[in-house]
């Protein structure tokens, strides 16, 4: 991926979206990736509780669409 090719908002290159940073996403998008013009609403209402609750939901999703086989 080029770093910011599509011109279309800050470049995600270089950005490899695992549980970490996923979890820091969800904690603070503006933090993660400086100059994000989409949010996530209500950002301040996700605790560690919950965002690791989300990411359970998210390994669930990753496991069950690694068994699948083709």
């Amino acid at each position: 991926m080029d770093a910011g090719k599509n011109m279309l908002g800050p470049s995600l290159a270089g950005i490899i979206w695992d549980g970490n940073t996923l979890d820091a996403y969800l904690a603070d998008p503006q933090k993660l990736v400086p100059g994000n013009k989409m949010p996530l609403p209500g950002q301040k209402l996700l605790d560690a509780e919950l965002r690791a609750a989300v990411l359970a939901v998210r390994d669930i999703g990753v496991d069950f669409a690694r068994s699948i086989s083709y």
